[in-house]
């Protein structure tokens, strides 16, 4: 509610409906918060337990996952080409699809070592 209204009944009856709602806001966003979490703890147990050697993204990601993933278990990130785009440093690179290809089978075969 703005502090500048007058608290009639009616501008109070919607001061409490939209706590509510803020109420059930914040609610929906721990939960979410909580599930995120725990899904970030199992990829973590996951890389670890299974010895796998690195994880890979996707270019133009955020990486956000990858890096949390790498932070914790020391692995590689390894970046593969999803051919969908060309960054403006590539093409004026002379970059081509086989070029793109050839540095995903590289990262690819050392994911894999």
């Amino acid at each position: 509610m703005d502090p500048n209204e007058f608290p009639t009944k009616g501008n109070l009856i919607l001061a409490k409906n939209s706590l509510g709602l803020a109420k059930q806001g914040h609610e929906l966003m721990d939960k979410k918060r909580n599930i995120l979490i725990r899904e970030m703890m199992a990829l973590i147990d996951r890389v670890a337990s299974e010895g796998i050697p690195a994880v890979d993204t996707i270019e133009l990601s955020t990486r956000a996952v990858a890096k949390t993933v790498a932070e914790e278990t020391g692995v590689e990130i390894l970046t593969l080409h999803s051919m969908q785009t060309v960054t403006q440093d590539e093409f004026q690179a002379g970059e081509s699809y086989v070029s793109l290809m050839g540095r995903n089978l590289e990262a690819l075969q050392r994911g894999l070592e």
